[in-house]
């Protein structure tokens, strides 16, 4: 049990998921004191994970509990090869190795609420208890529990239903990954929402399998989805023998870019779930390095002031003024596409995932790939009350629908 008063920290991080876990151990290998509240003890985490290998911080990668490198992509006939190692992330070992980096105090508890007192923060949590620190992050994920997180129009909802089984028959090519199969071998699957198959072979007669829906609103329900997912492997002759788990995603993909304040969000909480893929882990274990010196270095600057300058600090390390307007420019597109029909889904997908990167240099530190779905921007540049324009260029025999 946490005490109800504890004593004063540098930086108190809210939220146990792999985002502000890495952010945690960053700052204490910087020598700050740092607290981590979370709901439960740590533990490994319990969603899949999935990165682009490249991605991930070298030490990261050795976190991985499986690589592919036959990465496909079915949006119609023939197939398209995305050519990049993707990993599947080993959530114990990625604990355990973030945890083995640095010595910061895990509380189990659950923070409720925030004020100003002095020169930092006090945070009191569920029972009574009390928590002091100059700074506060907050990753505690898309709810966003002391800063706030905006979704224009409402939360737009990435969903997905999968489950690890095994299979007479394999449902996708051994020893691949299929990053996305738009293809609809059921009836069920040409009506409603455009959903794809996401897929990773385990070894043996094991695979992943996993029906979802990008971006939708309303999304597709779980029971929707699961039903898409039993019809689609009965239609292609591949029904599991044998269901080992089950998963269920939901999480907004929407998130608007947020204004920086007095408490630094991260991860989810800071709007960094990316607006195409829904990819955020991967980013948040290579943005913590970047955020804990910015703020290392003006908490030392001052030792009496308050966090603000941290907080700000580390706002323009998380999001520098490149990041922002692409992220928002994604955004209206969707606004625009979650009406589409599933053959305008696989079209302009087939056709946005065989463009060539645009000549010049990249927007951002992270360099776009043909697979740019997963990059933290679309390579667009934006001027506010401008408009925007796409550097990524017009496939060269027609014209995006």
């Amino acid at each position: 049990m946490a005490p109800l008063s504890s004593p004063s920290c540098d930086v108190l991080v809210i939220g146990g998921g792999p985002g502000g876990t890495a952010l945690s151990a960053e700052l204490a290998a910087r020598g700050l004191s740092v607290r981590q509240v979370a709901p439960h003890p740590p533990r490994p985490f319990p969603a899949t994970y999935g990165a682009w290998l490249g991605e991930l911080p070298a030490w990261a990668q050795g976190c991985a509990e499986q690589v592919w490198t036959d990465v496909r992509v079915y949006t119609g006939s023939p197939v398209t090869p995305l050519g990049q190692p993707y990993a599947l992330l080993d959530n114990a070992a990625l604990l355990r190795t973030l945890r083995g980096r640095a010595d910061w105090t895990w509380t189990q508890g659950r923070a409720m609420h925030a004020k100003r007192r002095g020169t930092g923060w006090t945070v009191g949590g569920e029972g009574g208890a009390v928590w002091h620190a100059r700074l506060i992050v907050d990753a505690s994920g898309h709810g966003a529990l002391v800063s706030s997180v905006r979704f224009p129009g409402g939360p737009a909802l990435q969903t997905a239903y999968g489950v690890v089984a095994r299979f007479r028959r394999p449902p996708v090519t051994p020893g691949s990954m299929v990053w996305m199969d738009y293809r609809t071998p059921a009836p069920e699957l040409r009506r409603g929402e455009a959903t794809f198959l996401y897929a990773m072979h385990l070894g043996a007669d094991r695979y992943f399998v996993e029906e979802t829906s990008l971006i939708a609103r309303p999304a597709p329900t779980r029971d929707e989805l699961r039903r898409r997912l039993l019809a689609r492997l009965d239609a292609q002759g591949t029904p599991p023998r044998g269901i080992e788990s089950e998963e269920w995603v939901a999480f907004p993909m929407n998130a608007q870019a947020p204004a920086p304040g007095p408490v630094l969000a991260y991860g989810a909480a800071a709007g960094r779930v990316h607006p195409v893929s829904g990819f955020q882990v991967a980013g948040a274990l290579a943005d913590a390095p970047g955020v804990a010196d910015a703020v290392t270095a003006a908490l030392r600057r001052s030792e009496d002031s308050l966090g603000d300058d941290a907080a700000a600090a580390g706002w323009a390390a998380l999001w520098p003024p490149s990041a922002a307007p692409p992220a928002r420019c994604i955004c209206w597109v969707w606004g625009r596409c979650w009406a589409w029909t599933a053959a305008r889904c696989r079209t302009s997908s087939g056709h946005f995932l065989t463009c060539p990167p645009a000549s010049g240099p990249p927007s951002c530190t992270r360099a776009p790939t043909r697979a740019a779905w997963h990059a933290p921007c679309c390579g667009c540049s934006h001027r506010p009350g401008a408009g925007f324009s796409c550097r990524w260029p017009a496939p060269p025999s027609r014209t995006l629908p």
